[in-house]
Order: structure tokens, then C-alpha cells, then sequence
């Protein structure tokens, strides 16, 4: 509960145990974010460019 005391330190049982102050923590929203379906979408645009290259090259070839 909020209201006991810890009277030792639970990893090294020192019967010193203080709190220490902490830091606030601020949250700033990066406004410049691009949408998911937008970064997606541009894989899926470069990973097309490339797989046709891919294929172009392949057909160029003669296998035996």
C-alpha cells in the first residue's frame, strides 16, 4: 500500500532505504509524422520498382 513504510532495501537488505526525487517527464507529439498507410504504401511502390527490375533481368538470361 501507498501508506507502509519499507524498513530494507529488497535487492541488498541495507536498513538505509530514502526516496530519491524524480524528474517530471514531458511528452511532445511530433506533428511531422507521416500516416502508416503512407509509409506503407511507399515500400510497397519501391519494393515493385525493384522485383521488376528483378524480373527483366531474369528474362534476359538463358538458363539451360
Amino acid at each position: 500500500m501507498i501508506s507502509e513504510t519499507q524498513e530494507s532495501c529488497i535487492l541488498c537488505e541495507m536498513p538505509d532505504v530514502s526516496k530519491l526525487l524524480t524528474k517530471p517527464l514531458y511528452v511532445t507529439k511530433n506533428n511531422n509524422a507521416q500516416k502508416t498507410g503512407e509509409i506503407t504504401k511507399k515500400y510497397i511502390n519501391d519494393n515493385k520498382k525493384v522485383l521488376d527490375e528483378l524480373k527483366k533481368e531474369a528474362k534476359s538470361k538463358s538458363y539451360e
